[in-house]
């Protein structure tokens, strides 16, 4: 997807610098969708350094819809600060990344080693946890959600956005360690004036949650 980034601006670069010259006043707006949201993201990175040099200066801004995690580490300020990402619902494409993916593969794994029925395993894998005994929900558990084995080619990525703006139908039953702001009071009386079905996350706080933890939020139970 670097590579994508790099030679989408390749093939643009010069069209870009044309149009920049003859609209002196205009910024350069970068967005995509999934994949190509990824894209943008690293495009947006690759704009922004050394002072936006290779744009002449020009202030450049991101809309990303619903890309994967593309970046490890600590991204630059001034490029997160410029993108927005947009999730909607339960795309499970933005919690998509190969640590995530190995989290899925060591619960079905879990799983296997108990010596449930078939029919319990597809339960248990379309989240009816009541189905099961403690033990066994708690190996499960346990393969979701602690800390793996360090794996080459496996980092923990995140969306190199500066917000995340979540559209979903349970706003209101999200967990409360979404919430951008430390102060409960503060927190409450700012979800209370958004939209019901809006909800603002970081990214790190995203990438925490991976494949499993995204879909269990929408439940309206």
């Amino acid at each position: 997807m670097a590579n994508t980034a790099e030679k989408i601006w390749d093939d643009a670069k010069d069209t870009i610098s044309k149009l920049h010259r003859e609209n002196p006043g205009y910024e350069l707006i970068l967005t995509g969708h999934s994949l190509g949201a990824g894209a943008a993201t690293l495009l947006n990175i690759l704009l922004h350094k050394n002072d936006r040099e290779k744009v002449d200066g020009r202030p450049v801004r991101c809309f990303a819809y619903s890309p994967p995690p593309v970046f490890a580490g600590k991204f630059a300020t001034q490029a997160s600060e410029a993108c927005i990402n947009y999730i909607h619902n339960t795309d499970v494409v933005p919690f998509l990344f190969v640590d995530s993916v190995r989290r899925i593969f060591a619960a079905l794994h879990a799983v296997e080693e108990s010596n449930l029925s078939t029919w319990i395993r597809c339960l248990v894998l379309w989240g009816s946890t009541e189905v099961i005994n403690l033990p066994t929900l708690l190996r499960v558990e346990s393969a979701l959600h602690d800390p793996l084995p360090a794996k080459e080619g496996a980092p923990e990525l995140l969306i190199p956005a500066h917000t995340n703006v979540w559209m979903r139908s349970v706003a209101s039953n999200l967990p409360r360690d979404l919430d951008t702001l430390e102060d409960d009071d503060l927190a409450a009386e700012f979800n209370h004036s958004l939209p019901s079905d809006f909800v603002l996350a970081d990214s790190t706080k995203l990438a925490r949650m991976g494949i499993s933890r995204a879909p269990c939020t929408t439940c309206d139970s």
